[in-house]
């Protein structure tokens, strides 16, 4: 396998948007807590009776096309 990494700029900002970064969360851990410190912490999974879905290119401002108005990118 080749890994390429390459520095890009601000202009690639199109690229990123075409990654959705929405989830769908259907399960959770919860930490079983151990009865003395000594103990490795473990989870249990429970699923959830309503998924919740996030997604963060909705909000107003996070989409990465707007990032230029919120941030100074030109040396990103």
């Amino acid at each position: 396998m080749h890994i390429e990494i390459v520095e890009e700029g601000s202009d690639a900002l199109d690229a990123y948007a075409s990654i959705p970064i929405m989830f769908r969360i259907v399960e959770i851990l919860d930490p079983d807590l151990p009865s003395n410190s000594a103990s490795l912490l473990s989870y249990a999974s429970r699923t959830m009776a309503v998924p919740i879905v996030k997604d963060y290119d909705a909000q107003p401002g996070n989409h990465p096309l707007d990032w230029p108005v919120q941030f100074d990118v030109r040396d990103w």
